[in-house]
């Protein structure tokens, strides 16, 4: 991620509503070519999946998308939980 690049990086966090739902998306730049690249094991991430199914069951969606350059996240929220 983030914070594997030598010169840091920019990430951008962008939010807009609908009626019914909150979307957010978060961007952020992958390492460098030359750096080395840790391989996690998706604990983290298999940790907030079921978090946020616990959370929202299926009112909301959190998808990710790796691009050559960018990792993005979107998210996306009832405005108004249910009980």
């Amino acid at each position: 991620g983030i914070e594997t690049r030598l010169k840091g990086g920019k990430v951008s966090i962008k939010a807009r509503q609908s009626k019914r739902h909150l979307y957010i998306t978060i961007i952020n730049p992958k390492p460098e070519d030359a750096m080395p690249v840790r391989k996690g094991n998706q604990i983290a991430r298999d940790n907030l999946n079921r978090r946020f199914k616990y959370l929202y069951k299926d009112t909301g969606t959190i998808n990710y998308v790796e691009t050559d350059n960018y990792y993005t996240v979107m998210i996306k929220v009832p405005r108004q939980m249910t009980a």
